[in-house]
């Protein structure tokens, strides 16, 4: 079954996007700006806090953040069933963890793939888990 069409659960927090993040949907975000909720797209270094569900932008910041459960991801490579995964790249897609990759030395493995990708921007379910 592909990703859209999975009925996904978790749960939400209510955030407002730094940045117009309309072209960002199902990325992963971190916190961003100077206010409280402000949130901004992640990058393979930051500190990730959860995914991005909906399309805010300059007009409308409003951003519902999926923070455990599972949601749709964008890949941004070819990723396997069953792995773990870190945000791999400047635009809040995910790879796959290699070696040891966890926090406090490489990057935060972000969760689990629960579909394969066959390819970059391939939109996947995984399982939000951090570790």
């Amino acid at each position: 079954m592909s990703a859209k069409g999975q009925n996904l659960g978790g749960r939400d927090i209510p955030m407002n996007a730094a940045a117009d993040l309309s072209a960002r949907q199902y990325c992963w975000v971190k916190l961003g700006g100077t206010g409280l909720q402000d949130i901004d797209l992640c990058g393979a270094s930051d500190d990730p806090i959860g995914v991005l569900q909906d399309k805010p932008s300059d007009t409308k910041p409003e951003a519902r953040v999926r923070i455990s459960g599972t949601t749709v991801v964008h890949a941004g490579a070819a990723i396997t069933r069953g792995k773990y995964l870190v945000v791999g790249d400047a635009y809040g897609r995910v790879t796959m963890a290699v070696g040891e990759t966890y926090y406090g030395a490489q990057q935060q493995i972000v969760g689990l793939a629960l579909e394969a990708a066959a390819a970059a921007d391939d939109e996947i379910v995984m399982l939000i888990r951090f570790l």
